[in-house]
């Protein structure tokens, strides 16, 4: 079965970062929020979302500054 498919492709020049709102704790691997950067589970899941960086997303100039 041969299934067409198209999609869209973007470039850009600059990147962005996800971040994370909790500290990374390699001994709890139960915090989601400190180890998944996924904007939703972020948002909805941590107290701190956007507490460091707006919307907890940074460019990578802004990264590397």
């Amino acid at each position: 079965m041969l299934l067409d498919a198209w999609y869209n492709v973007y470039l850009y020049r600059e990147g962005v970062l996800r971040t994370s709102s909790e500290p990374y704790d390699p001994s709890d691997l139960s915090k989601v929020t400190s180890h998944l950067t996924n904007h939703c589970l972020q948002k909805e899941l941590s107290e701190n979302f956007s507490k460091y960086e707006e919307g907890n997303e940074m460019f990578f100039d802004e990264f590397n500054r």
